[in-house]
């Protein structure tokens, strides 16, 4: 199966869009509503799975280090536990992205 890229993912979305004839915002007040035409529905629910699809790639992209583990202090990590990377968070407060370091890597069950 072949991947699209993001810029392909945003070209399909547009495409979907304007082929209902609606507005993004109108199509998006309509299906807040419940009011979608019936022929919409298909075109909206993919539109919004392209949007899940796109924020999840956009999170997967970002690169986080917590602070301790910035500044090569793994101890921090450690917390009281003893465990390294059992220190919350081990997730980027923002996009919840995982710390990349080994020591929260270890983890990756128990998050």
């Amino acid at each position: 199966m072949t991947e699209k890229t993001p810029a392909e993912l945003r070209e399909q979305r547009a495409r979907l869009i304007a082929s209902t004839g609606l507005t993004e915002s109108v199509l998006r007040e309509r299906a807040e509503a419940f009011q979608l035409y019936p022929e919409h529905h298909d075109v909206w629910a993919t539109v919004e799975g392209i949007d899940m699809h796109l924020a999840e790639l956009a999170a997967a992209a970002h690169v986080y280090l917590s602070t301790g583990c910035l500044h090569g202090e793994h101890a921090y990590c450690q917390s009281m536990t003893g465990q390294q990377g059992e220190k919350r968070p081990g997730r980027c407060k923002f996009c919840d992205a995982r710390c990349t370091c080994s020591c929260h890597g270890e983890t990756e069950g128990t998050a």
